[in-house]
């Protein structure tokens, strides 16, 4: 075994805790950086700049310091519900553990809530197209992908919503089946569109032709849940682009 390598000999019961405690602590920076992309947007400040100065940091670094719609997988969620079950079944008060979920929640609807108001309450019949279904780039998982939520909001309120993902859209199609249409490519999913939203981060999206994109749309609005482009740029191309964090939005 080379020196550097050091083994970690404990109980099984601390070995537990040290999973549960990474994966929260991993969780916690996310919703932590997420709660100032909500009180950003309420004060006028800007997320990304909050980002950039809190990371410069040595202490705390930009590991997981992303805004954006939340996590989701099967890690992150599953550890923190079953150490927050952990605290309470031993007494221990789990506020901390219970409000990271929380703000977890509560950033996905706030995006799904955002579109709303935009379209001023009224998404009947609107044409919505989706850009990633999985919970993060590279893999098909959809176990708790912010993608599932903001799809159920938008079915509630009669959206006509139309996805693309790499490699995870047969997988949103056994959970909703006929309910909502599957592109075969990211900009066959933006025909006649109202509006993109944008739920993962795929390098596929980051570098599209938005020429392309503003001649398929019905209207050329963009809902960056992941932060991937530069706002004033894409306004600059003609678009209405509401992002996470940002104070000045449209």
């Amino acid at each position: 075994m080379p020196k550097e390598c050091k083994v970690i000999r404990t109980d099984h019961t601390t070995a537990e805790l040290i999973k549960y405690a990474a994966n929260a602590f991993l969780a916690a920076k996310i919703s932590f950086i997420n709660y100032f992309s909500l009180l950003a947007e309420q004060v006028g400040a800007n997320v990304k700049d909050i980002q950039a100065g809190v990371a410069a940091d040595p202490r705390i670094g930009p590991h997981m310091l992303y805004p954006g719609i939340g996590f989701g997988g099967s890690c992150l969620p599953k550890d923190l519900a079953a150490l927050i079950q952990c605290a309470k079944s031993n007494d221990i008060e789990s506020d901390f553990l219970e409000s990271i979920a929380n703000i977890n929640k509560k950033v996905k609807m706030r995006f799904a809530q955002k579109v709303n108001e935009v379209f001023k309450g009224d998404l009947e019949n609107k044409n919505i197209a989706i850009w990633g279904l999985s919970f993060k780039p590279k893999t098909d998982d959809i176990r708790e992908a912010p993608s599932i939520d903001i799809i159920n909001f938008l079915i509630k309120h009669k959206a006509s919503i139309t996805t693309f993902d790499p490699q995870a859209s047969k997988h949103i199609e056994d959970i909703f089946g006929g309910k909502i249409k599957y592109a075969p490519n990211q900009y066959e999913a933006l025909n006649n569109a109202d509006a993109l939203l944008i739920l993962t981060e795929w390098e596929e999206f980051q570098f599209p032709s938005f020429t392309k994109i503003r001649k398929l749309m019905k209207l050329p609005r963009i809902f960056d849940g992941r932060n991937i482009y530069d706002a004033e740029r894409v306004k600059n191309l003609g678009f209405e682009y509401y992002a996470i964090g940002l104070g000045s939005q449209g």
